[in-house]
């Protein structure tokens, strides 16, 4: 018995005496109840549907005092609160715990268990007298609209219990939860920038383009461009038949009174630049971006098509 009881993630044997019931007392297998508390990464939220985590292998049996297995009540605790949630300060992410049964005596087994006082009765039955013939997994859930609607990126926890109960008697055991969330960015309104001599202004060619930084968060973010005709090397403008301008590209933030130059490898300068929490900005653009060269640069002789593709990438700070 001792070597089926190792291989089980939680498994008790709650033993009940013979009537009178008040006169009971309560034995569980106290090897499994001084195993450290169980820590369950549900692991990272970067924009999917939802996270979860399922674990296999529990299961809670009670017996009478013939050894017989009765019904007992399945129930799991959060620590903090009535309703289960995963938190971080003041930001709370509501999780749902949904036992299946794995073996014989619980094989129909599927509910979903919410809040404290949400409980499963697991019935006993004479024809199966094995903890694992009552087993069940448990599966974590988070969802991803309540992370969007709700959630900030960092490490969110929540503290539980999951509990067999019997004639007011109970067996515990206590485990943790752990999801980490990540912040999601996306550009969009992104297009192409056409100049002409036409451009110039005050010794310069120049040409702007307005798009949106979007973020679930919001918050501050960075931002940097190569291009992916030549990475790593400086930009310019090639005709590709060895005429060459170089240019500089500059951003701008909506809230920013003055064009910032992108440093040397092509990166923002740190806090100039915040995301909108609204998807595609709500349709205003919230950052723009200039191409230019001074007019020196420009080559009298060589005329013709010149042209770069930029990648632009952002990410948090």
């Amino acid at each position: 018995m001792s070597i089926v009881l190792k291989q089980c993630f939680l498994c008790f044997f709650l033993i009940l005496p013979a009537l009178p019931v008040w006169a009971a007392t309560l034995e569980t297998n106290f090897e499994m109840n001084n195993m450290p508390p169980l820590f369950f990464r549900l692991g990272t939220w970067s924009g999917q549907s939802g996270v979860e985590k399922s674990h296999d292998g529990a299961c809670i049996i009670a017996r009478d005092a013939s050894s017989a297995p009765v019904h007992y009540d399945l129930s799991v605790m959060d620590m903090h609160g009535e309703n289960f949630a995963l938190r971080t300060g003041s930001s709370v992410l509501p999780v749902t715990f949904t036992i299946k049964g794995t073996g014989a005596a619980t094989s129909s087994l599927d509910e979903a268990l919410k809040r404290n006082s949400d409980s499963i009765e697991i019935q006993g039955n004479p024809q199966f007298t094995r903890c694992a013939d009552y087993g069940f997994s448990i599966t974590m859930r988070v969802q991803g609209s309540d992370i969007v609607d709700s959630g900030s990126a960092g490490y969110y926890n929540g503290e539980f219990q999951l509990k067999g109960v019997v004639n007011g008697k109970q067996t515990s055991s206590k485990f943790y939860v752990q999801l980490k969330i990540i912040n999601q960015f996306q550009v969009t309104q992104v297009k192409d920038i056409a100049m002409t001599k036409n451009n110039i202004s005050g010794g310069w060619l120049q040409g702007d383009m307005d798009f949106c930084v979007y973020a679930v968060f919001g918050g501050n973010y960075k931002m940097s461009v190569d291009s992916q005709l030549r990475p790593g090397r400086r930009f310019e403008l090639q005709n590709g038949v060895g005429g060459a301008i170089p240019y500089r590209v500059n951003i701008r933030y909506s809230d920013l009174s003055k064009w910032t130059p992108l440093l040397q490898r092509g990166e923002s300068e740190p806090g100039t630049l915040v995301a909108s929490n609204k998807r595609n900005c709500g349709g205003s653009p919230n950052v723009r971006i200039r191409i230019d060269t001074p007019e020196s640069k420009i080559p009298s002789a060589l005329t013709g098509l010149y042209r770069d593709v930029q990648v632009v990438t952002v990410g948090p700070e």
